[in-house]
């Protein structure tokens, strides 16, 4: 098992799909609360999955983020930076090319 690695070992016995098996077993190997990815699908419940809770999209988490903490989600993904000349509601529409539900969240509850 390479030393840089350490999951190495695992991945042949993750059952999920074979071209992601390496992001299982990494997950599995330093306890990961969650796999981010849009390809769910390669990560069906399997035995291993006790180990990593949850496999969620990125607008499942950003989601999740904005419920746990609203203020430093905004603050982080949202306010303009960097020089930004976007507005608030520009920036939040952005976002949903990637968490299409998260500009219904943030602008509703403004």
């Amino acid at each position: 098992m390479p030393a840089s690695t350490g999951y190495a070992a695992l991945v042949q016995s993750m059952t999920n799909d074979k071209k992601d098996r390496h992001v299982l077993a990494a997950a599995v190997r330093t306890g990961a609360h969650a796999i981010l990815t849009e390809n769910v699908k390669h990560f069906p419940r399997s035995p291993w999955r006790h180990t990593t809770s949850n496999v969620l999209t990125p607008d499942q988490f950003l989601a999740y983020q904005f419920h746990l903490n609203r203020e430093l989600l905004e603050r982080e993904a949202v306010r303009p930076g960097n020089g930004s000349r976007d507005s608030y509601e520009a920036l939040v529409h952005r976002l949903a090319n990637w968490a299409p539900s998260l500009p219904k969240l943030l602008l509703e509850s403004a």
